[in-house]
């Protein structure tokens, strides 16, 4: 069994390895490209709540934002009541920011590994910013579909987070401290460790570029519509959804279900991120529960509220924007982390 295992790797490595040459030139576009939506989009979009967030956590400041929550954390959400911070933060900010303050807080042993597990199970949502800014202008005319997408994802996870507490009741292992940690050294930390998941996020988004371009090699062999090759595509990146043709209205469940996924490049970032701390066979039970739940939710609020479909839209990642800014913070960054690792060397002769 171990042998035809191999046997099959190697087949598909060199398969991958022949495909990567013969198309070398649309591989390599796709890298481009993914790069200037790194520079153009998730940089600056990403960089500064990722600081701001790690800063809250690193400081002890979300126990102080948790406190007037205490009732919801204990008795509705099941979690330690200096946890819901965390809960709102990954509401607000995106997918990856729910995974990199969990696993800052296990690092520094105010969490248990048990408790990390559920909560990244429900600590994983499209921003609103990211959810508007594809679904309005680009895919409809109506900003109320991009409402509908954000509040059946809210609901789902958060119907997801109540029914997971009662049903699996975590230990914490938070330490019970007060203290508040606003210091310089706080603040370099904060950039530094932001720094590092945002180029690991950065690295898998241009790998995934490179698998949709062997998916797209595949499927332009086998006659099937579009619109159902664009949806496996968004099932790998989230944000190739937005080359969706027509029957937009009908589909607005299944874009609802992508958003609620957010794709396997996302998840390989939240993985990269989480690195071997945690196992993630609850958060996959999790997706299709709330995915599915998302579905049901959407269906029924387009029953009730009117869409239009935009047929002009263009998408947000290709509109002409500097990407000197992006290139700029990057320097500075590198230029951080070497200053600190020489200091520290300093230190250490």
């Amino acid at each position: 069994m171990k042998y035809l295992k191999n046997i099959i790797t190697f087949v598909l490595i060199l398969g991958f390895t022949i495909l990567t040459l013969i198309y070398s030139e649309k591989i390599s576009l796709a890298i481009i490209n993914s790069i200037e939506r790194c520079l153009k989009i998730v940089i600056p979009s990403l960089f500064a709540f990722m600081v701001i967030s790690s800063l809250i956590i690193k400081s002890g400041l979300h126990r102080y934002f948790s406190r007037p929550f205490r009732f919801i954390s204990k008795y509705i959400l099941h979690i330690d009541e200096n946890l819901f911070s965390v809960f709102l933060m990954s509401f607000t900010g995106g997918y990856p920011i729910g995974i990199k303050n969990l696993a800052e807080l296990y690092d520094n042993n105010e969490i248990s590994k048990k408790e990390a597990e559920r909560m990244l199970s429900f600590c994983y949502m499209p921003s609103p910013a990211f959810v508007m800014g594809i679904s309005s202008p680009i895919l409809y005319s109506s900003k109320k579909a991009g409402i509908i997408i954000y509040i059946s994802i809210s609901i789902s996870t958060i119907l997801f987070a109540i029914i997971s507490g009662f049903l699996k009741k975590a230990e914490s292992n938070m330490k019970k401290s007060d203290k508040i940690k606003i210091s310089s050294e706080t603040l370099i930390s904060a950039v530094e460790s932001s720094s590092v998941s945002l180029f690991k996020i950065c690295i898998m988004i241009i790998f995934s570029s490179v698998i949709i371009v062997f998916t797209e090699i595949l499927l332009s062999n086998i006659s099937i519509n579009t619109n159902i090759s664009v949806i496996i595509n968004s099932f790998i990146e989230i944000t190739t959804m937005t080359e969706l043709e027509r029957d937009i209205f009908k589909l607005l469940p299944i874009i609802t279900a992508l958003f609620s996924f957010g794709g396997i490049s996302v998840i390989m970032q939240i993985k990269t991120i989480a690195g071997n701390r945690f196992s993630f066979k609850y958060f996959f039970i999790a997706r299709i529960i709330i995915a599915f739940l998302s579905i049901i939710i959407s269906r029924i609020a387009v029953k009730f509220i009117s869409i239009t479909v935009s047929t002009e839209a263009i998408y947000i990642g290709l509109r002409e924007t500097s990407i000197l800014p992006s290139v700029i913070l990057i320097i500075m960054i590198i230029y951080l982390l070497w200053d600190k690792k020489t200091v520290a060397n300093r230190k250490n002769m």
